[in-house]
């Protein structure tokens, strides 16, 4: 027996059993996209046991990683009330950013932040004068390269505009 959360939503979905309308194949793809996605996530299986053992084991898992998030707002410390309030709230909203990423995104977000917050991170200066000159006068020989060559290879393809009735 699964969850009652999956029954409901097949209960749903033969509401609109027998039918073939456009609205009832979408409803019907949605809710087995649904169904799919939360076995997926909470690891739905016949077994009760061993989906009760699932649960305990997500549900702990949960819970450590709340009463961490839960010890870093707790360190955090603004000069003022009001700032403190707002410091915590932005590391609560990345912290709920975080609970919906995949494992591949959270590395690479954390990867991202780090970065940023990383004080020998420097941005460049601007290039100097002579170097912004080297790079638009390459870029306008690059170019008159092009027309050159585009040139070149239509003149040496002669006139055919005998071909044409124009």
């Amino acid at each position: 027996m699964k969850n009652e959360c999956v029954l409901s939503r097949r209960e749903a979905a033969f509401a609109y059993e027998g039918r073939f309308d456009e609205e009832a194949l979408v409803v019907r793809n949605l809710l087995w996209k649904m169904d799919r996605r939360l076995c997926v996530k909470w690891g739905c299986v016949d077994d009760q046991e061993l989906f009760h053992h699932n649960l305990r084991h997500m549900i702990t898992a949960q819970v450590a990683q709340a009463m961490e998030w839960h010890a870093e707002l707790e360190e955090l410390v603004g000069g003022t009330d009001q700032e403190t309030r707002r410091l915590r709230e932005f590391k609560l909203i990345e912290c709920q950013r975080l609970a919906h990423m995949t494992e591949p995104e959270a590395r690479v977000y954390q990867a991202s932040v780090a970065r940023l917050a990383d004080e020998t991170f420097d941005i460049p200066d601007q290039p100097s004068v002579r170097a912004y000159l080297v790079a638009w006068i390459t870029v306008f020989l690059v170019v008159c390269l092009g027309l050159w060559t585009l040139l070149n290879a239509a003149s040496n393809l002669g006139d055919y505009s005998c071909c044409f009735a124009v």
